[in-house]
């Protein structure tokens, strides 16, 4: 974290990809699905100055009360720290961000049970279905910079 607030506040590093929304979904929740995504991929650092509200705005194309709220989402569970005029930066406790991969990770567990469940599976068959895919999963992890992509089904 930077000594000099105004060094913090003029920081102007944005999010490095297009922003694609979908119909159904609040955009409040759609950006803040991102920010959390890319914070805890690292695209943003413990300590560092955070875009503002207009910057984000602006490269979203949505009004900044939108990515405001977006915010405070993500302040609320303690990825973001709001530095008074200074601006935001991301959160420096770790446990913070273990917290919020583990509910991601469990939300997508719930989700493979789910289907499980409504497939008839048993759990060794489950678990059968799943190592396939979890080797080359965490063979892709260590040895490459591509991510795992699935076969199509």
């Amino acid at each position: 974290m930077t000594d000099n607030g105004a060094a913090l506040w003029q920081k102007t590093e944005v999010m490095h990809l297009a922003w694609k929304f979908k119909d159904g979904i609040p955009l409040t929740v759609q950006i803040s699905d991102r920010i959390r995504q890319d914070i805890l991929r690292g695209e943003y650092r413990a300590g560092e100055a955070f875009p503002t509200v207009r910057q984000l705005a602006a490269e979203a194309s949505v009004n900044p009360n939108t990515v405001q709220k977006a915010l405070v989402i993500l302040e609320n569970e303690g990825l973001l720290v709001t530095l008074g005029t200074a601006g935001r930066t991301v959160t420096e406790d770790g446990e913070k961000i273990t917290e919020a991969r583990q509910r991601i990770y469990s939300s997508f567990a719930n989700e493979v049970i789910k289907g499980a469940r409504l497939l008839g599976l048993t759990e060794e068959e489950l678990v059968e279905m799943l190592m396939p895919d979890v080797q080359k999963m965490l063979t892709s992890f260590r040895f490459s910079d591509t991510p795992y992509q699935p076969e199509a089904v």
